[in-house]
């Protein structure tokens, strides 16, 4: 036969379980109210960047640039092709690295070494058993 809980018993499991209830409870509120100087901020001066720090304000002026890094990721040289003595296909590139100064975010200016202008450069396609006995720097 099942012991008998005692009322002694009963409230102490009830407590018990309030307790933790509202353990809970007051965890998952602390969670979702970080302390003061900490989080998102919405003071004046602050425009919801972490600790206070602006963000980004305007855009990046590409045509200032001369390329825009979001049209580089469809963009792909193939070089120019030819057939090899051998049959062999011959693929030429010229990539040409110059100093220019890049807006990278909205007034901040950055002097980078580009690779026909832009940053990255160009694409290429080389297979492990291709090699080139000719590279050359232009000045």
């Amino acid at each position: 036969m099942p012991k008998k809980l005692s009322r002694r018993e009963f409230l102490k499991a009830g407590a018990l379980g309030l307790a933790g209830t509202l353990g809970v409870a007051a965890a998952g509120k602390l969670a979702s109210n970080p302390p003061a100087g900490h989080g998102q901020h919405d003071g004046p001066g602050h425009d919801g960047g972490p600790h206070g720090m602006a963000g980004p304000v305007g855009e990046v002026d590409h045509e200032k640039n001369g390329f825009n890094p979001s049209e580089l990721l469809t963009d792909f040289d193939y070089g120019k092709v030819s057939r090899m003595p051998s049959g062999q296909r011959l693929r030429e590139y010229e990539i040409l690295s110059h100093n220019k100064t890049i807006e990278v975010m909205p007034g901040i200016n950055f002097a980078a070494w580009t690779f026909n202008g832009r940053i990255p450069g160009p694409s290429t396609e080389v297979c492990s058993d291709w090699y080139s006995d000719s590279f050359g720097l232009a000045r």
